[in-house]
């Protein structure tokens, strides 16, 4: 007991450079490499351990071997026990995860609707957990071998691990190709030594599709209307990676990754991560938010670090690697929804990281705040834009149009699957704003109808109005305290000097703000420069601040 009270100890010590210092490994790092790493230390402890034990009694009396067996059958009695009764797999018994092995390659293996020799969708409408097991263990039973093996994963999200695999070959993602034909977007290889593997892969598609057309699972989906999942669709295939551990890499003593998709719950299990499970967890717009956000705090408690998302406010109407560009980020915000408990050094950390690689506005929110803007920021203006290119008139404009219908039309072209989800993921929001708009527009119309001008001349001015003061109020005050800003909008760059009350009390004036704010808002700025440009401890600085500020 000693070793471990003296280990506890020794890992809570708050000196970092007892761990690293720059580039120099510390003296806890050493012994962490060289015993724990290379499992030398809990050898020695054991032979430590059995050499001071006395085996006299255990020698006069055999039957104590039963005490020792329970411990250590109990394992098997158990993995016995969910294979028998419970309808659990070997592998699932013995682990949840699937270990991928030299000479292997991992794809991905959607279960896909196929209808008249062409991809309907990519997910066979959303396929509920349990109707996926039991195609998954169906084909498993009836193709797998000594080559390929299913795994069974969430919804329409699967495993296909192939032995002796070539990766060189060109997979086209389902969801990005509805409406093509099968024989068109099948696998290809890249090179002659790739030939096999796209042949049986193929095959295997091919024959997934005659088996599964009929299944008891599929006919019970056409009968209810359903899509069928009568196929599968391999791609993105892989190797096992070769990559350090978060612990190994950076010293994080412990993490966790919350999510349904299995690619990131996979690089996170690679990445030493612990996989915390959520009940109603699906990666769809029906997940559990509430569960995975509860699932997020609670880990944080127990560990170094969780995984979760941010909403970057960017991104091209145009889905695929080929589309992606390194500056997608520059100049855009970064909305971050952090529990009210989260401390301000860790929050000016992650603002540090998003400034970085590009973002110019990083906008702190709560999640309804957030839904609720981004239902009339981007989900309405994709919805009207969609639907104003239904006019018959949008297939004769061309020579007709100037910079007002570019505008309007840029987002009309969208991904039908992904937005959806989206829509009504986010609904009761979205709704309003469409009754919203429907209600401003019923009012011109109405106005036009009745040729009633000086009713469509408020209309216009409200409206214009409006827009002045969004413009406006769309520039930070940290923006229009830079001169060159000033300069831009009108402003005397003397005025920012604050040379005089009265100048200080009109510039304030301007932007709406009294000259306590103002000032307020200055002392506010300038501890989060001194935080992010000298990483020293000025957010205790801004705690005290902030709190005086609400007081």
């Amino acid at each position: 007991m000693l070793p471990i009270g003296f280990g506890a100890i020794l890992v809570n010590l708050p000196l970092e450079i007892l761990w690293q210092h720059g580039e120099v490994p510390g003296v806890l790092k050493i012994l962490f490499e060289s015993g724990i790493m290379t499992e030398i230390f809990p050898l020695l402890i054991f032979i430590s351990v059995g050499s001071m034990i006395d085996f006299r009694p255990l020698l006069q009396r055999p039957w104590m071997l039963i005490f020792g067996i329970v411990a250590h059958g109990g394992i098997f009695i158990a993995a016995f026990i969910a294979y028998q009764f419970f309808g659990f797999s070997i592998k699932e018994a013995a682990s949840i995860g699937v270990a991928i092995q030299e000479g292997e390659m991992a794809m991905r293996c959607n279960l896909i609707c196929v209808q008249d020799g062409k991809i309907k969708n990519h997910s066979a409408g959303h396929i509920s957990n349990e109707e996926a097991k039991e195609l998954i263990e169906y084909l498993q039973a009836e193709l797998g071998n000594d080559v390929f093996t299913f795994h069974n994963g969430i919804s329409y999200r699967h495993l296909l691990i192939m032995k002796g695999g070539n990766k060189q070959i060109t997979c086209t993602p389902p969801h990005d190709v509805p409406g093509t034909e099968v024989e068109k977007v099948l696998v290809k290889a890249d090179n002659a030594d790739a030939e096999n593997t796209a042949k049986l892969l193929n095959e295997l598609i091919l024959k997934s599709q005659e088996l599964l057309e009929n299944h008891p699972v599929n006919l019970k989906r056409k009968a209810a209307g359903k899509d069928p999942a009568n196929s599968i669709w391999v791609w993105s295939p892989g190797y096992k990676p070769s990559m350090k551990t978060m612990i190994e890499k950076f010293g994080i003593g412990s993490g966790a990754v919350i999510s349904a998709v299995d690619l990131i719950k996979g690089i996170g299990i690679y990445a030493g991560l612990e996989s915390i499970e959520v009940e109603g967890a699906t990666g769809l717009y029906n997940t559990n938010y509430e569960g995975k956000a509860e699932a997020a705090i609670n880990a944080l408690k127990e560990n170094d670090f969780v995984f979760i998302g941010a909403h970057p406010m960017a991104g091209l109407h145009l889905s695929g690697f080929e589309h992606s560009t390194a500056k997608i980020f520059n100049n855009s915000s970064m909305i971050l929804t952090p529990y009210e408990d989260t401390p301000w050094g860790y929050i000016n950390t992650i603002k540090e990281l998003f400034l970085k690689i590009g973002f110019t506005n990083i906008q702190m929110s709560t999640p309804d705040e957030h839904d609720k803007i981004i239902a009339f920021t981007s989900q309405l203006a994709h919805i009207v834009s969609n639907a104003y290119v239904k006019s018959p008139n949008a297939l004769i404009h061309k020579g007709f149009s100037a910079g007002s219908y570019k505008d309007l039309t840029r987002v009309a072209y969208l991904n039908e699957n992904m937005w959806s989800e989206l829509f009504l993921e986010n609904r009761d929001n979205l709704i309003n704003e469409i009754d919203g708009i429907i209600a401003e527009l019923k009012k011109y119309s109405d106005a036009i109808k009745n040729n009633d001008e000086k009713e469509l001349e408020k209309l216009l001015s409200e409206g214009s109005k409006i827009k002045a003061e969004v413009s406006l109020g769309s520039i930070s005050v940290a923006d229009l305290c830079r001169p060159h800003t000033a300069a831009i909008l009108g402003f005397p760059t003397d005025l920012l000097a604050g040379d005089g009350e009265s100048a200080s009390r009109s510039f304030c004036g301007l932007l709406g703000l009294g000259v306590l704010d103002f000032i307020k808002t200055h002392i506010y700025h300038f501890l989060s420069f001194l935080y992010l440009n000298y990483s020293t401890d000025f957010w205790i600085c801004q705690e005290f601040f902030l709190k005086l500020w609400d007081f």
